[in-house]
């Protein structure tokens, strides 16, 4: 944080040369997504009976609720991540240098 408040040039440029990692990203959005495809299925599905076909209807229902809310996720990170830079490079008028005030 020091270096960050004395040299934001030397910092920032740190950070622009290491490479992305999207792990943690693609982490998150699956835990979110498991957990309201969890959450929407509790509402949604009643208790099957001891029959095959309720709990072979219950574990599709949560693939598909998984699989609509990952990508629903995923395409919201990316609309928010782009407009988010667009704001911010018309905010900045596309540059993105830092003077020292002192």
């Amino acid at each position: 944080m020091k270096s960050l408040i004395s040299n934001p040039d030397k910092f920032f440029e740190n950070i622009a040369n290491k490479s992305a990692n999207l792990k943690v990203f693609m982490l998150a959005i699956l835990f979110n997504s498991m957990a309201i495809s969890l959450n929407s299925l509790l509402f949604i599905v009643y208790i099957p009976s001891s029959s095959q076909a309720g709990y072979f209807y219950l574990i599709s229902m949560f693939i598909v609720l998984f699989g609509i809310f990952f990508i629903y996720l995923l395409i919201l990170c990316i609309v928010i991540a782009g407009v988010s830079h667009i704001v911010l490079t018309k905010l900045m008028g596309g540059v993105g240098t830092f003077k020292k005030r002192w």
